[in-house]
């Protein structure tokens, strides 16, 4: 499984141990996303985390640890199944929390640029622009967007992001569809626009969530 370490992170005179730990829970997160995980494959307890990157104790892993969640590189994320059970679950950044706050304005921004958007009247029946999903190849995490040029979106995403935005899909639409769709989805929501649709296929989720939005709301164009 290829591995890429952001730049940010190896430029944040962080320790060898706490890059080595990165990357172990890049593949840990990705192995469970993709069902391939074993009790022989990733290491899970702290003992076997230490073996496995030939530290000398569970005490440098910890430490390991705390410089990632210092540099924001790592969250660590409480999660509550239906029984109540609380679990805390380990949660990775790709990009640097400067960079996460350029993409969190930018998102705020089309939900503005949306919702004012919403209160104008349409001058046109046609779909002014598109809505398209892009994944990213490491987190896996899927963003839902809009805009009136997918390829140039593609492109600009792509510059302030260090791995691979992979285009999957995009429809004719509005910011009204993309609303509707961030809706529909908003259990799957990680961050502003981006979602995890875990072992599921994005685009066919997509597709049957706007049959079934067009079936209700047959003046919505797919």
């Amino acid at each position: 499984m290829p591995l890429q370490i952001p730049q940010w992170l190896v430029l944040s005179g962080i320790s060898p141990q706490a890059v080595m730990l990165y990357c172990l829970y890049q593949v840990s997160i990705a192995a469970s996303r993709r069902a391939i995980r074993s009790a022989t494959d990733i290491p899970e307890s702290r003992d076997d985390i230490a073996a496995a990157l030939h530290l000398d104790d569970v005490a440098q892993v910890d430490a390991a640890h705390r410089e990632l969640i210092a540099i924001g590189a790592v969250e660590e994320i409480k999660e509550t199944d239906e029984t109540g059970c609380v679990t805390t679950v380990i949660g990775i950044n790709e990009l640097s929390p400067i960079q996460r706050a350029e993409d969190d304005a930018r998102d705020r921004q089309l939900a503005e640029q949306r919702a004012a958007a919403l209160q104008e009247p349409s001058v046109s029946q046609d779909p002014p622009g598109y809505v398209y999903l892009i994944r990213e190849a490491v987190s896996r995490l899927v963003k839902i967007g809009y805009s009136a040029n997918v390829t140039k979106r593609h492109k600009v995403l792509q510059n302030s992001n260090p791995n691979q935005l992979d285009l999957l899909w995009h429809t004719p639409g509005d910011l009204e569809l993309e609303g509707m769709l961030m809706e529909r989805f908003k259990k799957r929501r990680v961050r502003g626009e981006w979602f995890d649709f875990g072992k599921l296929d994005p685009v066919k989720e997509v597709r049957r969530a706007l049959e079934q939005i067009q079936a209700k709301n047959p003046s919505v164009a797919i």
